[in-house]
């Protein structure tokens, strides 16, 4: 490809395909190494949505204690199916949002995520966004 329009048409028609994630990108003149290179780049659609907060897990350290932060939000599908969203937060959120966990359950959670697996019907590597607690009607959006 001579430049980026080429490069995204080349995407999509890799991922209209189906069965593939997305594509890499190598400089022509760019040799192999063994580490991360702006010469070599992986193009990956993100996909989005909201999911409903069913409930909050707790952080554990590598020892198995308890670290009183938020380790996850669980969220539920339309189909109740539940899975963990624990990665995408920061410290002080998970600090902020474990003293209000109670206010979380019944919100819902913004995720970011790969695609949705075929076996649980989960979406696959989820990324925390945002969320809006609920309280009878909407509150803050963090």
């Amino acid at each position: 490809c001579s430049d980026l329009d080429e490069i995204m048409a080349h995407y999509v028609q890799i991922l209209n395909k189906g069965g593939y994630e997305g594509i890499i990108v190598r400089h022509i003149d760019a040799t192999y190494v063994r580490k991360r290179s702006t010469w070599i780049m992986k193009f990956k659609p993100k996909k989005d949505d909201w999911y409903s907060v069913v409930g909050v897990q707790e952080e554990i350290d590598k020892y198995g204690k308890p670290k009183g932060t938020l380790g996850a939000i669980i969220c539920a599908g339309d189909d109740g199916t539940r899975f963990g969203v624990g990665s995408g937060l920061t410290r002080d959120q998970r600090d902020e949002f474990w003293k209000r966990k109670h206010k979380l359950i019944g919100g819902l959670c913004h995720v970011q995520y790969q695609h949705i697996t075929s076996g649980k019907n989960v979406p696959r590597f989820p990324v925390f966004v945002s969320v809006d607690e609920r309280e009878g009607e909407l509150s803050e959006q963090y």
